[in-house]
């Protein structure tokens, strides 16, 4: 059931995408299949990102969520409002990723539910805390993120990962994370293909 959601979240993404492709001067720039655990995601996923001269819009949906961006670049930042559904519950936030040198990049993500995590409600609750550190060395990175979820402990998760190209429209990036909280490590991959 989950892989038939999945499927259904990504082909509305990418009709959506079509659509604001043909509307707005947007064009579909990249689309990307995900797998393995990270601090944010679990399982298979999929993205899509549609761009114009200045505005990204982003739509992913994995096996527990569904996510839109909607963003402007300012130079070395790119501010966006997201939301989605996580476990079934509404969330808005705003995504703020700055590269203030080349190999240099921060990421700040909150989110507020409505209601609790598995059970949606009118009263807006704390959801997410997401900054992450990584620096960029050639195709490889290092990086550092913490996570916050609701009430539960604050996840520590050191990583590094390397990015493939092949050719100049494939890339591929592997990485893991290792969860100082839960004493484990996360391995993830991506596939994408940009236009």
């Amino acid at each position: 059931m989950k892989q038939v959601v999945l499927f259904a979240g990504l082909m509305m993404a990418l009709c959506t995408g079509e659509i604001f492709a043909q509307t707005a001067d947007y064009r579909i720039s990249s689309v990307t299949l995900s797998s393995g655990r990270s601090a944010l995601s679990d399982g298979i996923g999929g993205s899509l990102t549609v761009t114009n001269n200045t505005e990204t819009l982003y739509f992913q949906v994995a096996a527990n969520y569904v996510q839109a961006m909607y963003g402007t670049d300012y130079g070395c930042c790119f501010v966006s409002a997201s939301g989605g559904f996580y476990d079934n519950t509404p969330w808005l936030g705003p995504y703020v990723f700055i590269q203030p040198l080349k190999y240099v990049t921060f990421t700040t993500w909150w989110g507020v539910f409505a209601g609790t995590g598995g059970h949606p409600g009118w009263r807006p609750n704390f959801s997410f805390a997401y900054n992450s550190l990584s620096l960029n060395i050639g195709p490889a990175y290092i990086a550092y993120t913490v996570l916050h979820y609701q009430k539960d402990v604050p996840n520590n998760l050191p990583g590094f990962g390397f990015k493939l190209n092949f050719g100049t429209k494939i890339s591929s990036v592997i990485g893991c994370d290792y969860s100082l909280r839960d004493k484990g490590p996360l391995f993830s991959s991506s596939l994408t293909y940009s236009f």
